[in-house]
């Protein structure tokens, strides 16, 4: 009874019956219409589940009013939304709230705290997520400035209930994988390379990221990157094979740009054109970090030692390098025997070579001459009587040549 009498003394017979009578849950029958208008709206809105969402209603009048009631129970589905409660926003704060049975009402304490301006907010909590918005229809809404009440009038809101799940496009781990959702649902015609924000740059194989895959890969969009155990692979750098060939990595990425030799510690040594291996190469190859080696098929296989030619002449190779360093007579089965001077043969030299290995041979613009017998001069060694190509140390005798004849002892002319 003090409450009934405090609220008569404070805002009249009109209010106090309506304020008992909300929070009975009852409904308001105003006898009469305010002599003043109030005009107030309210707006839609959304949240996710579990989330608290406010709906604003706005209140604008030129009356300096005291409260407000209004119905909410059995206006909305309670299965998808739970009545929070009223948040007074900019009302002033010394006023009497209830939110009894489910509706809402607000009475300020004192008759010089009014308000003409102001809005406030009714808050629900998302319980679930449905299609379509759940409307909340506030019935029966009538303000008062303690004297008279506004006639009720009926707004209405939409929440959109939201689902982070359904929403949710990216990788997402389950129990058997891991897998590309579009908007909450695995999504089985994506095909590519997908950059996600938790798991990084994975391959993605009708919708599912392929553990399994490791090698080459062309994306429609992002190019060829190679995969490793279905993630891109931005540490490797080697050689790598996809059905058009074999090609150099590097980062990760196919380099287009790069020619020249490449080792792979799986692979070994190979001849790599515009980022391609080119397996139809043999030949000599100089590379800036290298030297020079031979290559066959692509490939260096250490094990060739021969005579090979470049634009820069005939080389002797060893081990399938040129090591610019030997000098002396060497053998090849498909040209023969040749004088090299720091690994290239020296076309310009005619005379006698000694070889530790093979002895002393009459040399004729840079090879052997296995059909030359006669009588030989050299600036360094003078005259020796040479047989099919080789001096011979065992014969002691008379040798005719244009000059004369000459006695030879021992292979040497004896003056």
């Amino acid at each position: 009874m003090k409450v009934r009498k405090k609220l008569t003394a404070l805002l009249g017979a009109t209010v106090m019956a309506a304020a008992v009578m909300f929070a009975a849950g009852g409904t308001v029958d105003a006898k009469a219409a305010a002599s003043y208008k109030v005009d107030c709206s309210t707006g839609d809105v959304s949240a996710y589940i579990g989330e608290t969402v406010e709906i604003p209603v706005t209140v604008k009048t030129e009356q300096k009013l005291r409260g407000f009631l209004g119905k909410l129970k059995g206006n909305y589905d309670e299965t998808v939304l739970e009545f929070e409660g009223l948040e007074k926003k900019d009302l002033p704060e010394k006023a009497m709230v209830s939110t009894a049975g489910g509706n809402f009402s607000y009475l300020t304490s004192a008759k010089d705290t009014t308000f003409s301006e102001a809005t406030f907010a009714l808050k629900f909590k998302v319980l679930k997520y449905v299609d379509d918005p759940v409307e909340v229809a506030i019935k029966g809404l009538y303000f008062t400035d303690g004297n008279e009440s506004t006639a009720p009038v009926d707004l209405t809101a939409h929440v959109t209930t939201r689902d982070k799940a359904r929403e949710f496009t990216g990788l997402q781990e389950r129990e058997d994988g891991i897998y590309y959702v579009k908007e909450g649902e695995v999504d089985t015609t994506y095909n590519g390379l997908y950059n996600d924000a938790v798991y990084g740059w994975r391959y993605v194989k009708a919708g599912k990221v392929d553990a399994e895959y490791t090698g080459l890969y062309n994306d429609s969009v992002c190019g060829w990157w190679y995969i490793k155990d279905g993630a891109v692979d931005f540490d490797y750098t080697g050689l790598a094979e996809c059905e058009y060939g074999w090609w150099y990595v590097v980062g990760g990425t196919i380099d287009y740009g790069y020619t020249g030799l490449v080792y792979d510690s799986n692979y070994g040594w190979w001849y790599v054109e515009n980022g391609n291996i080119n397996f139809g190469y043999t030949g000599l190859y100089n590379d800036k970090n290298c030297g020079w080696w031979y290559v066959e098929n692509g490939t260096i296989t250490f094990a060739f030692t021969g005579l090979t030619a470049n634009e820069y002449g005939w080389w002797y190779v060893e081990n399938s390098t040129i090591t610019f360093v030997r000098t002396g007579l060497v053998y090849d089965s498909n040209y023969g025997w040749w004088y090299v001077e720091n690994s290239a043969i020296n076309f310009g030299y005619t005379g006698l070579v000694y070889d530790s290995n093979c002895g002393w041979w009459y040399v004729e613009n840079g090879a052997i001459n296995f059909g030359y017998t006669g009588l030989v001069y050299d600036s360094n060694c003078g005259w020796w009587y040479v047989e099919n190509g080789a001096i011979n140390f065992g014969y002691t005798g008379t040798v005719r040549n244009a000059y004369g004849v000459w006695n030879v002892v021992g292979g040497a002319v004896r003056f």
